[in-house]
């Protein structure tokens, strides 16, 4: 009875972890193809995940005087 109880949360782990891998092949091929994303990854720290969040929420980073305005 209990094998069977936790099958389902197995078999949702399963799927979550495929879900994750393929949004994760995703992602990797948008940076290939993303000349920002290539740019800012060049920044000590910043990886994949943090480009692709800057790339896609800060559609004109002119409107930031400073790195410290942008920071606050």
């Amino acid at each position: 009875m209990a094998r069977s109880a936790l099958l389902s949360p197995v078999r949702q782990m399963d799927g979550l972890e495929d879900e994750i891998a393929k949004l994760n092949c995703e992602l990797q091929a948008w940076d290939r193809t993303s000349e920002v994303n290539k740019r800012l990854t060049t920044i000590p720290g910043v990886g994949i995940l943090t480009s692709t969040v800057l790339a896609a929420t800060v559609i004109d980073p002119s409107q930031f005087r400073s790195a410290r305005q942008f920071a606050d």
